[in-house]
């Protein structure tokens, strides 16, 4: 996470924390804004903290790099690229479990398959198969 309003994503460039594969962080408010829009319901922040080098160290299993070797030696609030240091929220949402509660129409996908020859190959070598055709119908609920 990062701090700031739900207008407020950080987007790294090739790396965060020495990771390639962070592509967004967003602020806990905008991550709530996203669950919200996505349709989930009761969305609270329950803990919002700063991810510390005493919880995420070395240890005898764990012997390999850890969050110090990826925060800048002189200021451990920033990444070794320039990025705030990680903060960890605890987000909770619910599924609603009527999706029209959200608000908007559901639309779902409904599929009645019903085989019709549309062509019949006979002769040698074809043993009198049949192509079939499938009906396919959207329903706005």
């Amino acid at each position: 996470m990062v701090e700031g309003d739900e207008n407020t994503v950080l987007v790294p460039g090739d790396r965060y924390a020495q990771m390639r594969n962070v592509y967004f962080i967003p602020s806990a408010a905008a991550l709530k804004m996203w669950l919200e829009k996505c349709g989930f319901v009761d969305v609270r922040i329950v803990d919002v903290c700063a991810t510390t080098t005493e919880e995420q160290r070395r240890t005898e299993w764990m012997i390999t790099e850890s969050l110090a070797d990826f925060l800048d030696p002189d200021d451990s609030g920033k990444t070794l690229e320039g990025y705030p240091a990680p903060v960890r929220a605890v987000i909770i949402a619910n599924k609603p479990r009527n999706p029209a509660v959200a608000g908007e129409k559901v639309s779902r996908l409904q599929i009645k398959v019903k085989k019709r020859p549309l062509l019949k190959l006979q002769g040698p070598g074809t043993g009198n198969h049949h192509i079939g055709r499938h009906d396919v119908q959207q329903k706005t609920v």
